[in-house]
């Protein structure tokens, strides 16, 4: 009896589709269960019963979470922790770098907008502006500007505290424009 890998993930991924970290324990537990009889050319018990079972979706489903609670082990196997603990971490940052990125934009554009109640070519205007530097200044430049301007402003060396934040919001407003900021 041959594996339909394609058609088994499809099966599982319907009875599993709003439980996606059960679902990945069950194809890893199905990957290694697979490894150890493929030598002996022979199919698991576990993937022998899941074929035989496709054939009925109730009986699937059911067997289908019955091995999902076979399978939770993430808390005392090893092996599973340090397979499913990098990828979870890496699909947790990939998808909150992106959500992230997306509010930070939009809410660098809000901000920009409300707070100096001008558009956000002007705003990037009045920036360069504000650190007496040209539109197309080098980073070298910007920041050389910036940091006499923290200098000037920070409240430890005398400077107003509302001055400070200007200097950073300027910034700020440079860093998105050069697409710095939240990226």
């Amino acid at each position: 009896m041959a594996i339909d890998w394609e058609k088994i993930v499809t099966e599982l991924s319907a009875v599993f589709q709003d439980e996606q970290e059960t679902f990945a324990r069950v194809l890893f537990y199905l990957g290694e269960e697979e490894k150890v009889y493929k030598d002996a050319d022979k199919l698991g018990p576990q993937m022998k019963i899941l074929m035989s079972s496709m054939k009925v979706a109730s009986l699937f489903s059911q067997y289908a979470k019955r091995l999902a609670e076979d399978t939770k082990r993430a808390d005392s196997d090893e092996k599973f922790k340090r397979v499913m603990g990098p990828v979870g971490m890496i699909i947790g940052g990939i998808g909150g770098g992106m959500l992230g990125g997306q509010l930070a934009k939009g809410l660098s554009q809000w901000m920009t907008e409300k707070i100096f109640d001008v558009p956000k070519s002007e705003a990037l205007e009045n920036a360069y502006n504000f650190f007496n530097l040209r539109n197309h200044a080098s980073n070298h430049q910007i920041n050389t500007a910036y940091r006499q301007k923290c200098l000037e402003y920070h409240p430890d060396k005398g400077g107003s505290e509302e001055k400070f934040h200007k200097v950073q919001m300027e910034m700020a407003v440079i860093k998105a424009a050069k697409g710095e900021l939240y990226s």
